[in-house]
């Protein structure tokens, strides 16, 4: 091959590895990947927290369900009233942990996304059924699952019970004694949740 037919040769190879080169990917798949990724960072968080919050709740009325109080001073008509309180308070998050799935600046994003891109000479040659299909399935098995298992904090499940274990099954504590202590330290946690949540919504 002589000099100038190689010379051809690298100039058509150069053009054509120009021309294949796609232009929306140098100007905008970095930016539209990371918003991406941070938005799905932050609907994770929103979860968790709101996931913790929940179990706070919950575990705090078990206490109160879960072992007789009774033999203390403590209203029979009062923690009626605040375990009512708190089933509304754990079903009113429990709808927002609902409704935080669907988030509506992910999906202006994707709509966008859409809009910019698969309207944009990407025909449907480039729809991969089998990847639809898989994420389809996966969708279906996280929300049948309703993600508990992520949602339970072991940790937080433990804590509470070594707290009943230490107060309500100590004989070193007077009935009334050891149920003002679980009421105060159910009063922490719960006044605790606006720190936690509070700057979600």
């Amino acid at each position: 091959m002589n000099k100038f037919a190689a010379f051809l040769l690298l100039s058509f190879s150069i053009s054509v590895a120009a021309a294949s080169k796609c232009s929306w990917y140098d100007k905008n798949f970095y930016e539209h990947r990371q918003e991406a990724i941070k938005l799905l960072d932050h609907l994770h968080k929103v979860d968790v927290r709101l996931g913790f919050a929940v179990q706070v709740l919950n575990e705090s009325a078990e206490i109160f369900l879960n072992h007789n109080y009774s033999a203390s001073t403590l209203d029979n008509k009062t923690v009626e009233d605040f375990l009512n309180i708190i089933q509304n308070l754990e079903n009113g998050l429990r709808s927002c942990m609902k409704k935080r799935r669907f988030n509506k600046t992910l999906h202006e994003y994707f709509k966008e996304l859409t809009k910019k891109v698969l309207q944009n000479n990407m025909k449907e040659r480039h729809f991969n059924k089998r990847l639809h299909e898989y994420f389809k399935e996966l969708t279906k098995k996280v929300q049948q699952n309703n993600m508990k298992k992520s949602r339970f904090n072991k940790r937080l499940h433990e804590y509470f019970k070594e707290l009943t274990k230490k107060v309500l099954q100590n004989n070193k504590y007077s009935v009334n004694e050891a149920w003002e202590m679980i009421r105060c330290e159910a009063k922490i946690h719960i006044f605790r949740l606006e720190d936690l949540i509070g700057n979600i919504f």
